[in-house]
């Protein structure tokens, strides 16, 4: 639809990737304070969600081809699909075997803030290591997740970090909005006020 308003196609695929996804901690939220998470309309929009959560990786991954489609060839894209798969592919054996011994010695320790501020360099570590691959932050984080949440003691993180969650989901959607330029915003209100 955006080619054919005559929008280029780099530019047009961007805005599919974003009108394509709906934010995860957002729909859970209105899911549980209505007390519809285990419906019929809840389970089928958990179901959307991971497979929205798991999209974004491949979308993560061509948002940079995308910022420099002239010079990116078939074989560049290629590559940016085969580092990400490597990338994913090393994170899980990560957390099959790496990731519940590094666990099982911190929660040894018995310091529940040892534990918390191990989770949480387990995110920013992962998240560092994907982007000096090339790849996004949020990839990393993303699959920090992922690894975590394949742990023993997934509950244990989920318990800690839960009282934490709504602050977070309002520092990320304020700093979120703080990108926002008003003065182009202000330039474009006809189209804004549009959409």
């Amino acid at each position: 639809v955006l080619t054919l308003l005559r929008i280029p196609l780099k530019e047009a695929v961007f805005y599919g990737f974003l009108v394509s996804l709906s934010s995860t901690a957002v729909v859970l939220k209105v899911l549980s304070d209505r007390g519809e998470n285990d419906s019929p309309q809840g389970r089928i929009g958990l179901g959307i969600l991971i497979f929205q959560d798991l999209a974004v990786v491949p979308m993560v991954a061509l948002v940079p081809v995308l910022a420099n489609v002239r010079v990116a060839s078939p074989g560049a894209i290629l590559a940016r699909f085969l580092l990400s798969g490597a990338a994913i592919g090393a994170v899980f054996v990560a957390a099959r075997f790496l990731m519940p011994r590094v666990l099982h010695v911190v929660v040894r320790t018995r310091v529940r803030e040892v534990f918390l501020i191990a989770s949480l360099f387990i995110c920013l570590g992962m998240a560092l290591l994907t982007s000096s691959l090339g790849l996004s932050l949020a990839l990393g984080a993303f699959l920090a997740g992922v690894v975590i949440s394949e742990s023993a003691y997934s509950h244990q993180v989920v318990s800690d970090i839960l009282p934490f969650r709504d602050v977070f989901n309002s520092i990320f959607f304020i700093s979120v909005g703080m990108l926002l330029n008003v003065g182009d915003a202000w330039r474009s209100r006809v189209v804004v006020a549009g959409l």
